[in-house]
C-alpha cells in the first residue's frame, strides 16, 4: 500500500467518524412546601432548549433521612394546579400504616413518592396538593419548610435521561424549598467499532509501507 493510500484511508476514518447526538439542555426546578394551612404541595417545571419533543415521564421526591412523609388518606389529596400537563398519576414507593389518630385507619405514610405523567412538555408545570407531615411527632404535625430540606428530587425524561436535585434552597418567600436540576443531551462522541477497525487497518498499512521503504534503502546502500 502506498503512503498516499494510507493517508487517504486514515483521513476517511477521522473525517467520517461517529456523529454526535443533538445538543441541548434539559433544565428545570422542583419545589415542596406549604400551599395552605394543613395542605402542602410538590411542584415541577422544566424547559428543554435545543431538544424538541422531550417530555417528563416521572418525578420522584425522596425524603428518606428527613422527618417528612406524605400521609395518604381515603379522602384523597388537596388541590392540583396543572399548567399544560396531559395527565398524571401519583405513586408511593415505601408505604407503611401508622396506627395514629386522628388519621383514617386506612391511611398509609410514605417518604418516597411522586407522579408519572403524559404530555408534560417543555414550559408546562404541575403542582399537586397533598398532606406531607412531620412523622417524628407523636401524633404527627404539619410540616414546615425546614423539615423538607435535604429531600432529593429525581426527574425522568422520555429520551431516557435522568436529572436529580436536592431541596436545599428556601423559596416562595419562606413557605417552600427548591431544587434545581439539569442534564445535557450532548454526550461525547464514541468511536464506532467499524471506525476503530478501519483505523487499525490504516495503521498497519502505514507500518508496512515504512518497513518496505527501509528495506529498499538498505538494499541500495549494500549495492553501493
Amino acid at each position: 500500500m502506498s503512503l498516499r493510500a494510507c493517508v487517504c484511508l486514515a483521513s476517511a476514518v477521522f473525517l467520517g467518524g461517529p456523529s454526535t447526538a443533538r445538543a441541548g439542555l434539559l433544565t428545570g426546578y422542583a419545589e415542596a412546601g406549604l400551599q395552605s394551612e394543613g395542605v402542602t404541595f410538590i411542584f415541577v417545571a422544566f424547559d428543554a432548549p435545543g431538544v424538541p419533543g422531550v417530555t417528563i415521564t416521572r418525578a420522584t421526591f425522596d425524603f428518606t433521612g428527613t422527618t417528612a412523609a406524605q400521609v395518604f388518606e381515603s379522602y384523597g389529596t388537596g388541590q392540583t394546579f396543572n399548567n399544560g400537563v396531559g395527565s398524571f398519576a401519583q405513586f408511593r414507593l415505601d408505604p407503611f400504616t401508622p396506627p395514629i389518630p386522628p388519621y383514617d385507619p386506612g391511611s398509609s405514610v410514605s417518604q418516597v413518592f411522586g407522579f408519572t405523567a403524559t404530555g408534560f412538555d417543555p414550559g408546562d408545570s404541575l403542582e399537586i396538593g397533598m398532606h406531607i407531615e412531620d412523622i417524628s411527632a407523636p401524633a404527627f404535625r404539619d410540616v414546615i419548610p425546614s423539615d423538607l430540606l435535604g429531600g432529593v428530587v429525581t426527574v425522568e425524561f422520555s429520551n431516557g435521561l435522568t436529572a436529580t436535585g436536592t431541596l436545599d434552597t428556601v423559596s416562595r418567600g419562606g413557605i417552600a424549598v427548591r431544587a434545581d436540576f439539569s442534564v445535557s443531551d450532548d454526550p461525547s462522541p464514541v468511536p464506532e467499532p467499524a471506525s476503530l477497525a478501519l483505523l487499525a487497518v490504516g495503521g498497519l498499512g502505514l507500518l508496512g509501507y515504512t518497513r518496505r521503504r527501509g528495506q529498499g534503502t538498505a538494499n541500495v546502500t549494500a549495492a553501493q
